[in-house]
């Protein structure tokens, strides 16, 4: 082996894993226990935040918007005390592990494939999703306003677009 290749092979594992040294960067924030507020791109496939949580005990709200995630389990197990999670355009096709996440107050995960919001029923602490273009079907809906959310917004199709927006406004009078 080369050394050039070595150097290399180096440099690949060090883009994969969002060190310290990375957030602090990132952050702008030397003592990482002061982050609340995180935004950042990765693609699960080849990069790993499961330890993020334990990096940054005060995180409150992450922006993960535009990165490519197979999975919310992908996310870890010690994001639980997160307050407000993005996950718009993250091509999620379900939110299987959301539960892991037992503070979450704010959930947006708008444009990607999610069918089923059953996941949600375990967060009692949700207040506002937005589940904008997704494949939502209008029975699904019924999870959704079961649960004590303060406001949805769902776009499912141009015709139930109407019965959406009238539900969420009587969601948002019923639990205030």
């Amino acid at each position: 082996m080369t050394k050039g290749s070595n150097s290399t092979e180096v440099d690949q594992v060090l883009e994969s894993y969002f060190g310290e040294d990375y957030i602090r960067r990132l952050s702008g924030i030397n003592d990482l226990s002061e982050v609340g507020v995180l935004t950042l791109k990765f693609d699960s496939s080849v990069q790993s935040i499961l330890h993020l949580g334990e990096m940054l005990p005060n995180l409150r709200c992450l922006h993960l918007s535009g990165s490519k995630l197979a999975s919310v389990r992908d996310l870890g197990i010690h994001l639980r005390h997160i307050k407000e999670l993005h996950l718009d355009e993250c091509s999620l096709v379900d939110l299987d592990g959301m539960g892991a996440i037992q503070d979450l107050s704010v959930l947006s995960v708008r444009n990607n494939y999610i069918s089923d919001v059953t996941p949600l029923a375990m967060l009692e602490f949700l207040e506002v999703s937005s589940f904008t273009s997704n494949n939502i079907s209008i029975n699904e809906t019924a999870t959704l306003f079961s649960h004590p959310v303060f406001v949805i917004r769902i776009w499912i199709l141009p015709a139930t677009k109407f019965l959406i927006s009238r539900l969420q406004i009587l969601c948002h009078h019923v639990h205030v």
